[in-house]
């Protein structure tokens, strides 16, 4: 009799698993490339190795599904001080995909990232053996950042994409993105 209610709700689950999932949903993909400023908030908590500066960003992106999409990023920043590239993985929403003649789409996202890069280090007067008063150090950084923003088509299957996203790591920031992405 146990086993009897075990297969049936194997059963079940398979049958809820293989409906409930709507397979053309991860059918669609948007590549997408932005770039833009990042500007570091201005508390000495937020800026725990000092990195203060304006550093310009890149990001490239992947995302699959409809409404509900993964997303997985690639960043790339550099400030005067410091270059770091940083490796993301997180989910977006699109709260009003199921209108597919609108021109524009919001968004908002959640992306969890590694980073690892160098900085200099304005505390150390001298360092190593050549008596440089740059110091470079390797800096690994892991964190969240929370974005919002708007993807707005201009063709078929192309548009340009603006975001603002708080990025919380080492240094808590803001960042303003533009770029163009596409629809496959």
């Amino acid at each position: 009799m146990k086993m009897l209610k075990i297969k049936n709700l194997k059963y079940l689950l398979t049958l809820l698993i293989a409906f409930g999932f709507a397979f053309n949903s991860y059918s669609k993909f948007q590549v997408g490339f932005t770039a833009g400023t990042d500007t570091p908030g201005n508390l000495a908590s937020a800026n725990k190795r000092g990195i203060t500066t304006t550093a310009t960003t890149v990001k490239f992106f992947l995302q699959s599904g409809d409404m509900f999409r993964w997303l997985s990023s690639f960043a790339y920043n550099l400030g005067t001080s410091y270059s770091q590239g940083e490796f993301g993985v997180g989910g977006v929403i699109y709260p009003l995909n199921s209108l597919n003649k609108s021109v524009m789409q919001p968004f908002i996202y959640v992306n969890g990232f590694l980073g690892l890069g160098r900085f200099k280090d304005s505390t150390k007067t001298t360092c190593g053996s050549g008596g440089s008063t740059a110091c470079e150090e390797t800096r690994m950084d892991a964190g969240y950042e929370l974005g919002a923003g708007v993807d707005i088509k201009l063709l078929k299957k192309y548009g340009i994409s603006f975001m603002i996203e708080s990025h919380s790591g080492g240094e808590a920031s803001q960042r303003m993105l533009i770029g163009f992405y596409t629809l496959n």
